[in-house]
């Protein structure tokens, strides 16, 4: 069985030697365990991940969101094991108060990665200035380089890889941020 992911920790991580580990990791093996299924973990962007699913060149693919338009082509299971989207904008350090309201975004460039969705508002707001990029990570270097004001992420995923880039004492979370508790019709990863 082929499981597709995306490097997103905390909840799935490839190591440097290759292993494959995290919260969505260990389910998976968890389940494959007790379905007696071999699993073959790959490492893929994720508007790749979505597209092999839909093309059947994989079997599962971790962390995702349930979305109509995606139910066409992958099985979810069910219920959920994660209920809330908690999404943080991220600014350097001592500039938390420039973003205390959605408004405040309209006069900043604001890093995302491409492909993913984080809200409504935000994704649909054609004022605001985006900077897209492949990987999270780029979005750090941008910032600490001043080349992004700040920048969007999942805050577990964003807390972590501030950390890992040990930029924790460069970087903090922006007074303003996101959560609501996910639904059907909720955009996300």
């Amino acid at each position: 069985m082929k499981i597709l992911f995306n490097v997103d920790p905390p909840w799935e991580i490839q190591t440097e030697k290759g292993q494959f580990e995290g919260a969505e990791i260990e389910m998976f093996e968890y389940l494959a365990e007790k379905m007696n299924f071999d699993i073959q973990f790959e490492v893929v962007p994720f508007k790749r991940c979505l597209h092999y699913m839909e093309t059947g060149r994989a079997d599962m693919l971790a962390g995702i969101f349930k979305r109509p338009e995606r139910e066409a082509y992958i099985e979810y299971i069910e219920p959920p094991y994660k209920g809330r989207s908690d999404k943080s904008f991220y600014v350097l350090k001592g500039k938390k108060k420039m973003i205390r309201t959605y408004e405040d975004l309209y006069k900043l460039t604001i890093g995302v990665k491409n492909g993913v969705t984080y809200f409504p508002r935000f994704d649909a707001d054609a004022k605001l200035k985006k900077d897209g990029v492949y990987e999270n990570s780029m979005n750090i270097s941008k910032l600490l380089r001043g080349r992004i004001d700040a920048f969007i992420m999942t805050g577990d995923f964003g807390d972590y890889m501030i950390r890992q880039a040990g930029a924790a004492d460069k970087i903090e979370k922006a007074a303003f941020g996101y959560s609501k508790k996910i639904s059907l019709d909720e955009p996300g990863r």
